[in-house]
């Protein structure tokens, strides 16, 4: 009893921790198909789902009204058999999932040598491996989960705010040598729109430098 009690919590702890994973991932494609999808780019669209794809994450796109986009899950599909994570990128709901034969591989790993332990009748030697093993996959997802949010603040510091300092110096050039009041006003609201993108910026990357 004690032991298919310790594999349920076990198979428990994996599942959540691959939900949380699996959410933290689909809030970054929201953020990363935002601008493809408003520019109906769809090339990057493919592109971006065939790179969640070969990592063993499936995207689905859908519209508000309910109308799917892409979808590059053939052969798996959104069904019982898979977790989800949902995540809004302006008019569109983006949708990761994975296949849980995938995230509880490592269960089914354990449960064979768990069962050929106890099947031998070794059972100090069942105890300490079931332990190990399951520190191990701890320590591998939570670095993983690490490795995960430390390229994200990077990638938010190199992809977004160091165009938006090119485009503010820009703007400002303009502005200083612009011939007339609207074409100066219309280079404020872009200094504004720049400068609300930069706040925004150094929140995402505050959060990072707290969490370290």
């Amino acid at each position: 009893v004690a032991f298919y009690a310790s594999l349920a919590d076990y198979r428990a702890s994996i599942e959540r921790d691959a939900c949380r994973e699996l959410a933290a991932r689909a809030e970054l494609a929201a953020m990363t198909l935002a601008e493809p999808l408003r520019t109906q780019d769809f090339a990057a669209v493919r592109s971006f789902g065939d790179s969640c794809r070969r990592m063993g994450y499936y995207l689905c796109i859908t519209s508000a009204a309910g109308g799917r986009l892409f979808a590059n899950y053939q052969g798996v599909g959104p069904t019982k058999v898979s977790i989800r994570a949902f995540a809004r990128a302006g008019e569109y709901d983006v949708m990761l999932f994975r296949a849980r034969g995938e995230v509880f591989a490592p269960f089914r790993r354990a449960h064979k040598l768990f069962l050929l332990a106890a099947l031998a009748g070794a059972v100090g030697v069942f105890v300490f491996f079931f332990a190990f093993y399951r520190q191990r996959v701890r320590l591998r997802e939570l670095a993983r989960a690490e490795r995960f949010r430390r390229e994200f603040v990077a990638d938010v510091s190199h992809e977004i705010k160091t165009p938006l300092t090119g485009i503010r110096l820009a703007a400002e050039f303009a502005q200083e040598h612009a011939a007339d009041d609207l074409t100066r006003q219309a280079l404020q609201d872009v200094l504004d729109g720049v400068a609300r993108l930069s706040h925004l910026v150094s929140d995402v990357l505050d959060y990072g430098r707290l969490v370290d």
